[in-house]
């Protein structure tokens, strides 16, 4: 059938073959005129960018085009001799070059449904199913199907929820996990938890040349009262009432190794991974960071309350991955999404109830922290298997690398 979609589509592919020929480009070159185009078009980062405007028809299809010519060119491009640099550089290209090109084409099919969008639930909104691929691809940085993500989460799930009831069993969790700190007991637990992290890690994370150092503040923003806590500006902000297992989770999701160091690294040379950043390289290392072993901390917690805040985190993460997929590609209505998640978690309807407004607010966002350090894993398992493998020197590759799509993180252990 033919549609007005289809006639802009073909009368640009015209105009664009009309175009007298270029010179032969060098990486450098389509690097610049990318930048261009994302001048020119913009840059969406979340679902709700994309929301507050909507522009002509045309410009949307024009704007697709010459990003998918632009991936196209930079993907055909000859490289003689190529730095790992300039590999990276041209993955990188090709990616984000192709993502824009099909954000740019969902909204010109929004505009010609004639669809005024709104934010919240994407799987009854029209293409909304496609909206959330995208969202998915752009949080992460992979083209990851979202039904394969949401089995590895169901998987994920069962698999931690047998842990941990293993651990309640074995060892009598109860008292001790229910045991909630005053906010005078977490700070000084927060102060040890450093102390010993600072130590235990020192020959795994290479040393910055200039620290900030980390301060700790309790919650009193009403907006963030009841979660589990955050970091901005070199504060990590704790919930008053948490356990003790939940403050070192939280210490190395948010303080080290998590965003406070990792912020604090040196930008990379490439001038397009200071440009873009990237959610599923940032918050994955955060989420990976608190899989590392801990051990006990004298005066703190043992090593098995740890492992227990550990085990419920990552049940969360997965959970919110699942309610997402749900939510956004499945079309959940809240009473179902509420009871899986109840499911879960038992007696907090708070948290059951946050989970689902977070998800509905960013869709995909849940896929960065579950995607994000499962990539991670994945990767350090791979470059464990070589007999000369260093842990310091593979953070610090990830780390002095910027923030990569996570598809593209492969390359740089390429020789």
């Amino acid at each position: 059938m033919w549609t007005r979609a289809c006639s802009w589509s073909v009368l640009l592919l015209l105009l664009v073959g009309l175009r007298p020929s270029a010179e032969p480009a060098s990486l450098n070159a389509i690097e610049r005129r990318f930048y261009a185009l994302l001048s020119e078009y913009g840059i969406a980062w979340h679902l709700s960018d994309n929301l507050s405007f909507l522009r002509p028809e045309i410009e949307y299809r024009e704007g697709a085009l010459l990003f998918r010519e632009l991936a196209r060119d930079v993907e055909a491009l000859p490289l003689k001799k190529p730095s790992p640099a300039e590999l990276i550089l041209q993955a990188q290209l090709v990616y984000e070059a192709t993502l824009q090109s099909q954000r740019l084409g969902l909204a010109a099919d929004w505009v010609v449904l004639g669809f005024i969008p709104q934010e919240g639930q994407l799987a009854h909104t029209p293409l909304g199913r496609r909206w959330y691929a995208h969202a998915v691809a752009s949080w992460t940085g992979t083209w990851e199907k979202a039904e394969h993500i949401n089995q590895a989460a169901r998987s994920s799930l069962d698999s931690l929820e047998y842990q941990l009831r293993r651990l309640e069993t074995e060892h009598a969790l109860d008292s001790l996990l229910r045991r909630a700190l005053l906010a005078e007991e977490a700070f000084r637990a927060l102060i040890l938890i450093e102390e010993h992290l600072q130590a235990k890690f020192e020959g795994l994370f290479p040393a910055l040349r200039e620290e900030a150092p980390l301060a700790f503040a309790p919650i009193t923003d009403p907006t963030w009262v009841g979660t589990s806590g955050y970091y901005s500006a070199g504060v990590l902000y704790y919930p008053v009432g948490t356990t003790a297992g939940d403050l070192v989770n939280l210490y190395l999701h948010e303080g080290y190794p998590g965003h406070h160091y990792q912020q604090q690294w040196p930008v990379s040379q490439q001038e397009i991974t200071e440009y873009l950043s990237h959610h599923g390289f940032v918050e994955g290392w955060a989420t990976y960071a608190e899989t590392l072993e801990v051990g006990a901390i004298p005066k703190v917690c043992s090593a098995v309350e740890i492992q227990y805040a550990r085990l419920q985190y990552q049940k969360q993460v997965a959970a919110r991955m699942v309610l997402d997929v749900g939510v956004h590609a499945e079309g959940w209505a809240d009473e179902a999404a509420l009871a899986f998640m109840a499911k879960y978690f038992p007696g907090n309807e708070s948290l059951c109830r946050r989970e689902l407004n977070r998800v509905k607010k960013w869709p995909g966002q849940a896929a960065a922290y579950f995607v994000g350090a499962r990539s991670l894993e994945k990767l350090r398992f791979q470059q464990a298997q070589s007999p000369t493998f260093d842990l310091w020197e593979f953070h610090a590759q990830l780390l002095g690398h910027g923030q990569l799509p996570l598809s593209i993180l492969p390359l740089i252990f390429e020789e």
